[in-house]
């Protein structure tokens, strides 16, 4: 690692990564902060609305929801510095940015500074996850760094060449970066959150990357002489088509393109290839284009000067919602669900003051002025209320927008289901339905998740389960089918259970897809007590690929097995924006197994890339009746006060996968979390830290 180039000014976290501590230092910084205000991070410079500067009122435009609120700024003034990347989480609590002083920085929505990490070269591209817990940095000289909400390493890698794009999943579960090689070669490579190569394209120059849900992607890729949008379902081409700009809807179903001169709006539900839905012919071309999270707008700009209009909304018929002149040259961003529609630009003066707009989705204008800088970046977060901008100058200004207006938003069809969601431990059956446990592969088809999926009660449980496992996930469930839709599973019980799989899954054999089938069926036909073993058919002939001689139960992963609690421990995980709990064998950890510590342990290394902080176990005790987990201060921070759901959902996370890993091992079924050594309660809405397992208990419920 390098040190960043000095610029006369204090820095702050030059240590690769070190939070900015402010306790015990206060009046240092008060007396600082007269002398030298703008060399320090995490001003609170206007907390009554008024603006400061480099902020100029602006008096061309009235602002009807009052002045723009600075709520930090974040200052490292050298005139050199330009940054590369800026990002800002869907809460706007987390803003990352890189520079070419060869620096990555976290800052909040104050401005203050919560890590930096110094490196060997030139972080040209960085992204955080929607959540803001990870960030992904590539470098000019072909590194990647895959970061945990501290800023320390979860992974890193060295490609030969240098990195030209990156995107980074919305649950930062995969990564994509384009890289060109010393032979102007360009390739375009995927990784999961562990580092691991997927798989890898070669390309023409990638422009932009996008992920779509269920582990699909499209890009844009400069050829000789056009530009061609590519998008992949399943790991294979779906389709491609000539297009100038593209931007798809948040949920993956609608996609707008532009090419001359031409706005088409598509639906991608279905088929090889996307449904034209309508055409609209532009009077200029357009320079940006974006769709809202499920499709209800499209935002379209001209950054070119010569007409009295040069942004335009339409609505999902296809109808021309409001039309309006904003700065050409304009740098413009909108928020997930069109509440804000952001535009900065200093081209249109002769020194360096940028007008800046606030609109919302009807086209009103919320805010407009001017400010005394250049500003380079922007970055919207998703909910629309925290704006950031990075200037020339080297500063971070962080700006709180008016709350939603009164009007409609497509906010109201959005379904919460495909949020950052988990579902805790379910100790009751639904009043005249029973459980019964699926298995279904994550996002990345990496891990076989068990879900309870509630059904009627039916005379064969047996033929149910295997009925809803070729039914397949549910949607917003972030995971993957294991079986082919529509495949036809006839189930029959004897001394073995016989499954009777159609001729096309035989052709699969040797493929991940029959790696799924096969362990899918098992794990989920080994739950009933009275299967002895399973024998596969093709057509109702012994299956010459998927085991002729059968499979007997005791075959079958430990950790899968009905009742297999000792032998497993239950571990965070995350698909796309969805968490779960995964049980996994503790065979590595062989006689620490029998230590509550050590299993406590092996769950936090487990948590630790989701949780905001890794809490301190002092100690752990099984008694009589309880178990004891004593922690220090830090796990206070796992329950902050009106934590948004994201928050929330961790904390039943992490608290069930210790309470069935412990009770399961243990003989007591109460686990108790304490504090330092006293019992502490943490803020409503959270899980209690008092928690007993009764039987039945089922993980994942639907």
């Amino acid at each position: 690692m390098k040190r960043p180039r000095s610029n006369g000014c204090p820095r702050s976290g030059l240590a690769q990564p070190r939070k900015l501590y402010l306790r015990g230092i206060t009046v240092f910084l008060a007396v600082l902060l007269l002398f030298s205000g703008a060399c320090a991070p995490g001003g609170d410079y206007a907390r009554q609305g008024s603006p400061v500067e480099p902020l100029v009122a602006g008096q061309d435009e009235p602002s009807p929801e009052g002045d723009l609120v600075v709520r930090g700024r974040f200052a490292v003034v050298n005139p050199e510095m330009k940054v590369y990347a800026l990002d800002i989480s869907n809460d706007g609590r987390r803003i990352l940015f890189s520079a070419d002083t060869s620096t990555v920085s976290m800052i909040d929505d104050q401005g203050r500074l919560q890590w930096e990490v110094s490196l060997e070269s030139d972080p040209i591209s960085a992204a955080l996850s929607r959540d803001g817990r990870f960030t992904a940095v590539g470098t000019d000289a072909g590194e990647i760094f895959y970061l945990r909400p501290d800023g320390r390493e979860q992974w890193r890698t060295t490609l030969d060449g240098a990195i030209k794009e990156l995107a980074l999943a919305p649950g930062g579960e995969s990564l994509a970066v384009s890289m060109k090689d010393e032979d102007d070669r360009h390739v375009l490579a995927f990784f999961n959150a562990w580092g691991n190569k997927l798989y890898e394209l070669e390309t023409a120059v990638v422009r932009e990357i996008v992920f779509l849900p269920q582990g699909n992607f499209g890009y844009l890729e400069q050829q000789e002489d056009k530009t061609v949008l590519v998008v992949y379902k399943d790991g294979q081409p779906l389709w491609e088509e000539e297009v100038s700009l593209a931007a798809f809807s948040g949920n993956g179903r609608y996609v707008a393109t532009a090419s001359n001169g031409e706005l088409q709006f598509k639906d991608l539900a279905g088929g090889s290839s996307p449904q034209t839905l309508w055409s609209k012919k532009l009077e200029l071309e357009p320079s940006w284009l974006r769709l809202t999270e499920m499709g209800g707008h499209v935002i379209v700009y001209s950054g070119f000067s010569g007409s009295e209009s040069n942004l335009f909304v339409y609505d999902r018929s296809g109808s021309l919602a409001w039309e309006k002149r904003i700065p050409s040259g304009s740098l413009v961003q909108a928020s997930r669900f069109g509440e804000r529609i952001v535009a900065t630009s200093w081209q249109e003066y002769s020194e360096d003051f940028s007008k800046l707009l606030v609109l919302d989705i009807q086209g009103n204008i919320l805010q407009s002025v001017e400010m005394a800088s250049r500003i380079e970046k922007l970055a919207l977060s998703g909910d629309g209320k925290v704006l950031g901008l990075a200037s020339n100058d080297g500063d971070i200004f962080i700006f709180e927008l008016p709350v939603l207006g009164s009007y409609p938003l497509e906010t109201a069809a959005y379904d919460e289901k495909n949020g950052v969601l988990y579902k805790p431990v379910a100790r009751e059956r639904p009043e005249g339905e029973t459980y019964v446990t699926l298995f279904f592969y994550d996002q990345n088809a990496m891990h076989l998740i068990p879900v309870n999926r509630p059904v009627k009660n039916a005379e064969s449980a047996l033929k149910t389960a295997i009925l809803e496992l070729v039914k397949g996930p549910r949607r917003g469930s972030s995971l993957s089918r294991t079986i082919p839709k529509d495949a036809v599973i006839e189930v029959t019980r004897e001394d073995l259970v016989y499954i009777d799989l159609p001729e096309e899954l035989n052709r699969v054999y040797g493929s991940v897809q029959a790696t799924g089938i096969i362990n899918s069926l098992v794990y989920t036909t080994s739950q009933f007590s009275y299967v002895r073993g399973i024998q596969f058919l093709i057509e109702g002939e012994k299956a010459r690929h998927f085991g002729t001689e059968g499979l007997f139960i005791d075959e079958v992963i430990p950790s899968q097995r009905p009742g297999a609690g000792q032998d497993v421990i239950y571990v965070p995980y995350r698909s796309a924006e969805r968490y779960y709990l995964l049980p996994r064998e503790s065979l590595k950890l062989g006689e620490r197994s029998n230590f509550p510590q050590d299993l406590v342990h092996a769950i936090l290394k487990e948590s630790e890339r989701f949780l905001p902080v890794t809490p301190r176990l002092i100690d752990a005790k099984v008694l009589s009746g309880e178990i004891i987990l004593d922690w220090d201060a830090s796990f206070l921070e796992l329950f902050p006060p009106q934590g948004d759901p994201t928050e929330v959902a961790l904390a039943h996370l992490f608290i069930d996968s210790l309470l069935l890993t412990l009770t399961s091992r243990f003989s007591p079924g109460k686990l108790v979390f304490k504090v330092e050594g006293e019992l502490w309660s943490p803020p409503e809405g959270y899980p209690s830290l008092e928690q007993e397992l009764t039987s039945p208990y089922f993980i994942n419920p639907e």
